[in-house]
């Protein structure tokens, strides 16, 4: 049985995940927005009156949804319940209306991608995790108004992909403002970020697209957007670069990557392909 969770099932999603991730999945810190919000289906499996496996639905669009938070119980996985799952929530998105599926991956999640693939998804976009670690320190500590940092709340439309921690905003979607949290738009030069605050954690700023110049102009640019970050209050940043973007100046800012370079992938389907019947 697949249904809709409820707030009252909590306890029994927190069991499912705990251990996933070496205990520190989002799934919990998203558990009441997806459950309270009414552009998400935030589904269970259950087998035998057991919570088995979770799911979350989010319509971005009349014709556009994107999955998300898929999971299976550790103990259970390799008996199916993956697939059944991904088949039952593309059915859930046929019934919805939706035109157009899109899911964000972690480049070993081999059983995902496989069972995925073999049901008509393909790649369409490569990005890579980066984190930065604010510490207190001589070099983060720029006074903003004379950085030439100028700062603004007018997020132009961007028709590329817009990350938001592990969700991305396709480029066929408008006002992807509306999709972050206290979003500004950074410029210097020929460089420019949106940033907004990351949707699970509030100490964590997120670096939603960017922009950037060449050489030492690029390198300068993250450099202020870490001092911002700083004097903000936040005690982190985060971002998904696309491949087409250059590693250098993050690398030389001391971002750095979870595992390995290149390891987020963007899977897309058109739901009349899935094969899923």
């Amino acid at each position: 049985m697949i249904r809709e969770l409820e707030l009252k099932d909590r306890e029994n999603v927190l069991e499912v995940v705990k251990d996933i991730w070496e205990g520190d999945d989002y799934i919990p810190a998203a558990f009441d927005s997806w459950v309270s919000d009414s552009d998400c289906h935030f589904m269970g499996m259950w087998k035998d009156e057991a919570l088995v496996g979770v799911a979350n639905l989010r319509r971005l669009s009349p014709a556009v949804g994107w999955l998300e938070g898929m999971r299976i119980k550790p103990e259970l996985q390799g008996k199916g319940y993956g697939r059944e799952l991904a088949v039952e929530m593309m059915r859930l998105a046929r019934n919805e209306g939706l035109k157009e599926l899109y899911f964000s991956t972690y480049f070993d999640n081999l059983a995902s991608i496989k069972i995925n693939e073999s049901l008509g998804f393909s790649r369409v976009a490569v990005f890579t995790n980066l984190e930065l670690e604010l510490k207190p320190s001589v070099d983060l500590e720029i006074e903003l108004k004379y950085a030439g940092l100028q700062i603004g709340q007018e997020i132009p439309e961007i028709e590329a992909y817009m990350s938001n921690d592990w969700f991305f905003v396709p480029p066929e979607i408008g006002q992807k403002r509306n999709w972050l949290k206290e979003p500004e738009i950074l410029r210097r030069n020929d460089n420019m970020a949106v940033v907004s605050r990351n949707p699970k954690f509030s100490d964590c700023m997120e670096i939603n697209y960017i922009e950037l110049g060449k050489g030492e102009d690029a390198e300068n640019f993250l450099s202020l957007l870490a001092g911002y970050a700083h004097e903000k209050g936040y005690s982190r940043v985060h971002t998904m670069v696309p491949e087409s973007v250059e590693l250098d100046p993050f690398l030389k800012n001391r971002f750095a990557p979870f595992e390995r370079f290149h390891d987020v992938f963007i899977y897309r389907a058109r739901i009349v392909e899935l094969r899923i019947d």
